[in-house]
C-alpha cells in the first residue's frame, strides 16, 4: 500500500479536514462572543495562531493513533483485519458537514446583525437561528439514516419539515434521493385543482398539491397515495399515484394527462378507463362502473318484469351443446322461494340491509339481460384486465384492502380497494362474469371472490354460464368501438395452464445428475482484461472481461465497497428481468442491491447473454428469440449458459487477493429468484443466498433439464426467501411455498418471510432481513 492509501487508510486527510472545520467553528464562535465583550483584536489572533498551533498534533493523533470499540490503541497494536478505520471515516464525514453547517450559521449571524448588538448595548446572539441551524443539521442526519434503513415514509415526512429551512443548493434532489420520486401531473383540460391523501388516511383528510399542470410532485417511495381532481363544470376524478407516475419498468404505459369529462358525458356511476392497443389493434376509452351491480340496482330489473321481457335475453341459450327454449332457460333463474331473481335472494326481495352489496347468485345469462336492460355491456377479459393495470406494482396496496378470503360479501366500496383507473373492488368481493367464452360450455369471470385466495386475482375461472353461486357477481361497461373491433376483443379466451406445484414431484435423483453435468464445462484461461475503473460516492464499479465455456466473451461488474478493506465477502447478484431490455448497466435498478454494497461486502453482477450490451439495440436476442418461445431449446440453451456465466464469474473471483472466495452469497432478485435453483443445486461454492421475490413459474413448462422444481431438492444451501403475500408473479400458495417446502436445506437453516406486499417487499424489512442473514451465514464482515 502505496503511502497516500495509507493516509487515506488512516483518516488523517478526513481529520485534517474536520480540524480546519472545527477551528472555523472555534473561531466564529470566539468571534460573536469578544465582539460583544469588545475585546481587543489581538486576542482572536491569539485564538487563531493557538488553533492552527494544534493541526500537526491532530495529524499525528491521527496518523498515530486508532479510536476502537475496547478505546485508543496505537495503530500498530490493532489487528488489520478488526480495523474499524472505514467506520471513524463516515462518523468524521457526518461530524464534518454538521460543523460546516452550524459555521454558515454562525457565520451568516456575524455578518447580518446589526451595529446596536455590536456596540454593547444589547448582548444577544441570535440563538433562534443557531437552534434552527442546529435543528436541521441532526434532521440531515437522521432522514440519512432513515433512508438506509428503507423507512422511506418517514424520511418523506422529515424531508418535507427540514426541505423550508435549506439553501436551494442543499435541497436540490440530493436531499430526496432514494426515498422518494417525482413527476409532473397533467389533466386535460388543465386547471383542474390536483387534491392527494395517502392510502390510509380518512376520506376527508386531503392536501391540495395545486393546479395543472403541476411540475416536479415529490411522492415517497413505496407508499400509496389516493389522487382527486376536480375542475368547475367537470365530472371529479380519483386515481392512484400509479396513474401519473413514469414507470420504468418493462412493459409499463407512459404517463397521459387525465382526462376531465364534461358534467353530463359521463355517467355518474362510471369512470373513464383509457384507451389501449391489444394485438397491435388500437382501442377507444372506455366507460366501467365504478362499483360491482348491487342488489338495489337489480332490484330495478325484475320490478321492470325483466324476467318475463324477451326483449332483453337476447344471447341463445345452450346447454351440452343443445339450444333451450327462452322460457325454459328463465324458467331455470329463480330464488330461493321459486320467484323470478338470483338464487341469494328470498320472495323475490334481497336480503335486508344488502341493498348497497353486489348483487350475486346470477348466471352469465342474466347477467347479460340486465346489461341490456341498462344500455351497456358485459366487459371483455381485456377490458376488465386493463381497468386493473399496474396490478403488478401495486397489488399490496390493493389486494391488503380487498375483500379476499373473507366470509361473505360486503357493500361495495367499504373497504376503499381501488384500482389505479378509480374502479373499487376489482379485486375481490364477488367474481365478476366476463363475454369471453372460456373453454368448453364455460364463460370467464374475472377478479376473484371473498372466497379466493390473492393469487386467484389474475385467473380467469371458467364456470358454465348457468352457473348461479354466490360467489357470482359483475359489473357493466359502455365501449366506443365498432363492431369489428369488439369482435376481437369477444375471441373465446382458453384459461392458461397453469401448474399445480403442490401436486408435482421432481425427477429422480439419477435423471436429476444427468441434467446437472449439463452445466459443468471444462477447465480454461480466463484471459481476463480490467474494461474500465469508475469511483462512485460508496463503492468502485469495476467491469471485468473474461472468457466463457462455450466460446464468447463475457464479463461482470464488481461494485467494491469504499467502507471497508479487504479481503471482501462478495455476494453474487442475478438481477429482475428488467436486465433483459436495459441497453447499459447505468439503466439497473440500484436499490435491489446497493445496500448490500453500503454493508461493506463486495456485489459481483455477471453480464448474463442477452442482458445490457450483450444484446442489440432491438433486443432481438431476448425479446424476439426467449420470450416469445420460452418453452423450448432456445430457452433452455441460454439456460445453461447463464449459469455457467455465473460459475465463470467465481473462477474470476478465486482469482483476486481482495476477494474472500470461502465466503460467497448469492442473491436473485425476482427473474434471479426464480433461476436459483439450479444456479444453488449446480454451484456448491456459495454458502448462503437470498431470494428476493423468488418462486416457481406457475404458466411456463419447461423442458425437464432446465425445470427449477427438479433442482429445488438438492439445494442445501442455508437460504432465505423473502416473498409479498399478495404477490401476483409469484403466489403465495402455488409457487412460494411449494418451492420453500422442497428445499433440502436443513429447516433450521431455511427460511420463508412473508411481508404484507406485492411484488416488491418494503425496503426497511428487505435490509433487515438480507444483512442479518448475510451476517450470520457468511461471518458477519458487513457492517
Amino acid at each position: 500500500m502505496s503511502f497516500i492509501e495509507e493516509l487515506k487508510r488512516r483518516n488523517v486527510f478526513r481529520v485534517a479536514v474536520a480540524y480546519v472545520v472545527a477551528a472555523w467553528v472555534i473561531t466564529e464562535v470566539s468571534s460573536l462572543i469578544l465582539d460583544i465583550y469588545e475585546s481587543p483584536d489581538s486576542v482572536i489572533r491569539i485564538v487563531v495562531a493557538l488553533l492552527a498551533l494544534g493541526l500537526p498534533f491532530a495529524l499525528f493523533f491521527a496518523w498515530a493513533f486508532e479510536v476502537t470499540p475496547e478505546g485508543l490503541k496505537r495503530e500498530s497494536e490493532v489487528d488489520r483485519s478488526r480495523s474499524v478505520t472505514h467506520q471513524t471515516a463516515k462518523r468524521l464525514d457526518l461530524l464534518t458537514i454538521a460543523m460546516v453547517l452550524i459555521a454558515v450559521g454562525l457565520f451568516s449571524v456575524d455578518r447580518l446583525l446589526p451595529d446596536q448588538y455590536r456596540d454593547g448595548t444589547v448582548a444577544i446572539v441570535d440563538d433562534a437561528l443557531t437552534d434552527r441551524v442546529l435543528w436541521a443539521t441532526q434532521q440531515l442526519l437522521e432522514i440519512d439514516r432513515l433512508r438506509d434503513l428503507g423507512e422511506y415514509g418517514s424520511a418523506f415526512a422529515l424531508a418535507t419539515e427540514v426541505e423550508p429551512l435549506l439553501s436551494e443548493d442543499t435541497s436540490g434532489e440530493d436531499l430526496w434521493a432514494g426515498f422518494s420520486w417525482s413527476t409532473d401531473i397533467k389533466s386535460d383540460p388543465s386547471g383542474a385543482e390536483v387534491f392527494r391523501q395517502p392510502i390510509d388516511a380518512a376520506e376527508d383528510e386531503w392536501e391540495s398539491l395545486g393546479t395543472t399542470p403541476l411540475k416536479t410532485v415529490r411522492f415517497a417511495e413505496g407508499a400509496g397515495y389516493r389522487l382527486r381532481f376536480e375542475l368547475t363544470g367537470h365530472r371529479r376524478v380519483e386515481v392512484l399515484q400509479t396513474a401519473v407516475r413514469q414507470f420504468e419498468w418493462r412493459g409499463a404505459e407512459l404517463v397521459k394527462p387525465v382526462r376531465m369529462d364534461p358534467e353530463g358525458v359521463l355517467p355518474e356511476e362510471m369512470v373513464r378507463i383509457p384507451g389501449f392497443t391489444h394485438d397491435l389493434v388500437d382501442y377507444a376509452d372506455y366507460f366501467m362502473d365504478r362499483f360491482e351491480v348491487t342488489n338495489r340496482e337489480y332490484e330495478r330489473f325484475v320490478a321492470a318484469a325483466g324476467y318475463k321481457t324477451q326483449a332483453y335475453w337476447t344471447q341463445g341459450f345452450v346447454r351440452d351443446g343443445m339450444e333451450v327454449p327462452w322460457e325454459e332457460a328463465v324458467s331455470e333463474f329463480v330464488d330461493r322461494t321459486g320467484r323470478p331473481g338470483p338464487s341469494t335472494w328470498t320472495g323475490g326481495a334481497y336480503p335486508a340491509g344488502q341493498g348497497n352489496y353486489p348483487v350475486s347468485g346470477v348466471s352469465w345469462y342474466e347477467a347479460a339481460a340486465y346489461a341490456k336492460f341498462v344500455d351497456k355491456e358485459l366487459p371483455t377479459l381485456v377490458h376488465q384486465e386493463r381497468a386493473r393495470r399496474y396490478y403488478s406494482h401495486n397489488s399490496g396496496l390493493i389486494a391488503s384492502r380487498s375483500n379476499l378470503g373473507g366470509d361473505g360479501a360486503r357493500p361495495v366500496g367499504e373497504n376503499r380497494a381501488m384500482t389505479t383507473m378509480g374502479v373499487y373492488d376489482l379485486v375481490g368481493n364477488v367474481r365478476e362474469w366476463c363475454w369471453n367464452e372460456a373453454g368448453k360450455d364455460a364463460r370467464g369471470t374475472d377478479g376473484a371472490a371473498w372466497t379466493d385466495a390473492p393469487f386467484h386475482v389474475g385467473w380467469i375461472i371458467p364456470k358454465s354460464p348457468w352457473d348461479r353461486d354466490s360467489t357470482n357477481g359483475f359489473r357493466l361497461v359502455r365501449t366506443f368501438d365498432d363492431d369489428e373491433k369488439l369482435t376481437r376483443l369477444r375471441q373465446p379466451e382458453e384459461p392458461l395452464d397453469r401448474r399445480d406445484y403442490r401436486t408435482e414431484e421432481p425427477v429422480s435423483d439419477s435423471e436429476f445428475m444427468i441434467y446437472r453435468r449439463m452445466y459443468a464445462y471444462d477447465s480454461l484461461p480466463l484471459n481476463v482484461e480490467v474494461v474500465a475503473v469508475e469511483s462512485f460516492e460508496h463503492w468502485t464499479r469495476e467491469r471485468v472481461a473474461f472468457d466463457l465455456p462455450y466460446g464468447e466473451r463475457g464479463g461482470a461488474f464488481l461494485y467494491i465497497p469504499n467502507n471497508t478493506d479487504p479481503p471482501f465477502e462478495t455476494v453474487i447478484y442475478w438481477p429482475g428481468s428488467n436486465a433483459l431490455d436495459q441497453h447499459s448497466v447505468d439503466e439497473e435498478y440500484l436499490p435491489a442491491f446497493n445496500f448490500i454494497v453500503r454493508s461493506g461486502r463486495a456485489v459481483a453482477q455477471p453480464v448474463f447473454k442477452g442482458t445490457f450490451e450483450r444484446d442489440d439495440a432491438a433486443f432481438s436476442t431476448t425479446l424476439g428469440s426467449l420470450e416469445a418461445r420460452p418453452y423450448g431449446t432456445k430457452l433452455r440453451d441460454y439456460q445453461i449458459k447463464w449459469v455457467q456465466e455465473l460459475s465463470r464469474t467465481i473462477d474470476y473471483l478465486e482469482t483476486r487477493d481482495d476477494i474472500d472466495s470461502d465466503r460467497l452469497g448469492y442473491y436473485g432478485f425476482s427473474w434471479g429468484g426464480s433461476a436459483a435453483p439450479i444456479v444453488l443445486a449446480v454451484e456448491e461454492r456459495i454458502d448462503a443466498a437470498v431470494l428476493n421475490v423468488g418462486g416457481f413459474v406457475e404458466d411456463v413448462r419447461y423442458l425437464p433439464e432446465v425445470d427449477p422444481i427438479n433442482f429445488v431438492p438438492h439445494v442445501r444451501s442455508p437460504i432465505l426467501m423473502l416473498n409479498g403475500e399478495y404477490d401476483i408473479v409469484f403466489p403465495l400458495e402455488n409457487a412460494q411455498k411449494p418451492m420453500f417446502e422442497l428445499l433440502a436445506t436443513d429447516p433450521e437453516h431455511k427460511k420463508h418471510y412473508v411481508a404484507p406486499a406485492g411484488h416488491i417487499v418494503p425496503r426497511d424489512m428487505l435490509i433487515r432481513e438480507t444483512l442479518d442473514w448475510f451476517d450470520h451465514y457468511l461471518g458477519g464482515q458487513g457492517n
